[in-house]
Parts: structure tokens; sequence; C-alpha cells
């Protein structure tokens, strides 16, 4: 009966950490902007809705190939300053889409302790325009 009860008191558990996890992504999802996180070799390995509906799919490519069919790292990008700084970092950036957007970049310690790039787009092409 105490081996039952620890089992059932777990699925509880399990089925509360899914849920919660569910919603986090929901939420992540209905975000107005886009939010992604990218390794220090250029993959995005989470990009949420907004990132996805905007840009396409990156399936495991790397940011320039998949934003903007390139070989090798853009020029101008400014995302990678926050590994070297460790701080936030905002910056301007012309998307593939004709958009311009505000970018938040952040420094990330994933579940795993390797450092990403948390980096947050918002769109002010209309308040540019304005």
């Amino acid at each position: 009966e105490l081996l039952e009860r620890d089992i059932d008191e777990r699925k509880l558990a399990e089925e509360a950490v899914k849920l919660e996890r569910q919603r986090f992504n929901n939420v992540v999802d209905m975000l107005p902007t886009y939010l992604i996180l990218m390794t220090p070799d250029y993959h995005i390995p989470f990009a949420n809705r907004f990132f996805r509906e905007q840009f396409g799919e990156v399936n495991g490519r790397r940011c320039f190939e998949a934003l903007f069919g390139r070989s090798e790292p853009c020029e101008n990008c400014q995302s990678f300053t926050v590994l070297a700084t460790m701080k936030p970092h905002e910056w301007e950036w012309s998307g593939p889409d004709g958009r311009e957007y505000r970018v938040l970049d952040f420094p990330f310690i994933d579940v795993d302790g390797s450092t990403l790039i948390m980096e947050m787009g918002i769109d002010i092409t209309d308040h540019k325009n304005a």
C-alpha cells in the first residue's frame, strides 16, 4: 500500500510538471515577439511560434543558413556580443521579412550548464515608420 501511494504521488507530480511545461510553452508561443535560443556555433535549438511563422522552420540549421541562406555568419551580427561580455545587449536588426526589429540578447545558462544566447526580437517597423 505504501508503494502504491508513492507511485500515485509520483504520477500526480509528473502530470503537474507536464501541465506546467505545457502552460509555459503556450505562453512563449503566444508572445507577439520572436524568442530563440542560439548556441555558440550559431545553431537554433529553440524558436517560438512567432519566429517560425515569420522566418520558417529552423530544422537544426544555423541562424545565417535558416534566415539568409548564407554559408557563413553575417558580418554585422551583434547577437554574440553577450558571450564576450556576459551582459545583455540591445540592437536593431533588419530581418529577411523586410521588417525592423529591436533585438535584446541575454546570456542564458541551459539545463546542461552550457552557455547559450537567448534572443528576443520586437517588430518596430510600424513604430519607426509612424
